[in-house]
């Protein structure tokens, strides 16, 4: 079992799916400011499926791929709750194949903080060049580092129906790397509670640091804003997001 597969259960019941699907407006916003159409949707690291599933509701042909099989576990469970027939590939999104391209692969809720070396996310981007379509979008959001340096000292106590939970974060400077370790305690049948931890890493990088990676994989002009807005990133940026083209 992963970290992720730890935290399947908990996921959405913290409301950690609603950014998802918030980004799915974001991006349909993006589409229309470029007077693109797009029918094929990969959602790279799809977690319990929330905005896969919100982009199959809206007509696309949408695909969701996570390396935690017990997120895919109850993505495929809300897919059937929700009446949408839908494919959830089983694979780590740093070394993914499609037998077909896409029109537009999309990866949020900075799930690309997650892969930590440069190396794995170069990968990352070029399994995700080769995956679209000729003029086809790569549309993700990154946690910046101004925003992972806010982890340092980070503690919170959430208590949502049965489950207990303490949040803690770090921040190492040195190797620009954060870390949140959560800690539930799930109360069971009998009035006892099981504990569980799980810790999750993100790492990041300068806004140039990666455009460079991006540009390596072999997208051009990747374009970079304020998240939920079109303004120009600046010091203060908490949430950056990047619209990539294949030519």
């Amino acid at each position: 079992m992963n970290a992720y597969d730890s935290l399947a259960d908990s996921y959405d019941l913290f409301g950690m799916d609603s950014f998802t699907t918030k980004m799915v407006d974001y991006s349909e916003t993006i589409l229309r400011r470029r007077r693109s159409r797009v029918r094929s949707v990969l959602d790279l690291a799809c977690g319990t499926g929330s905005a896969a599933i919100e982009f199959a509701r809206r007509g696309y042909d949408c695909t969701g791929l996570d390396v935690s099989e017990g997120m895919l576990k109850i993505a495929r469970r809300k897919a059937r709750a929700a009446g949408q027939p839908m494919r959830f590939l089983h694979c780590d999104m740093t070394s993914f194949k499609l037998s077909q391209q896409v029109d537009m692969i999309t990866c949020f809720f900075d799930s690309v903080n997650h892969v930590i070396e440069k190396d794995e996310i170069r990968q990352t981007f070029k399994c995700v060049h080769d995956a679209l379509k000729p003029g086809g979008f790569f549309i993700f959001d990154i946690n910046t580092l101004r925003a992972l340096r806010c982890w340092a000292g980070f503690t919170t106590v959430r208590e949502t129906g049965a489950v207990y939970s303490i949040w803690q974060g770090s921040f190492d400077n040195s190797r620009q790397l954060a870390a949140i370790r959560m800690t539930f305690f799930r109360r069971q049948r009998d009035g006892s509670y099981l504990r569980s931890s799980t810790e999750i890493p993100e790492r990041g990088f300068k806004l140039n640091e990666w455009t460079a990676m991006l540009r390596s994989a072999g997208f051009g002009r990747p374009e970079a804003s304020k998240c939920f807005s079109f303004e120009k990133p600046d010091r203060t940026t908490h949430r950056v997001c990047f619209v990539c083209r294949r030519q």
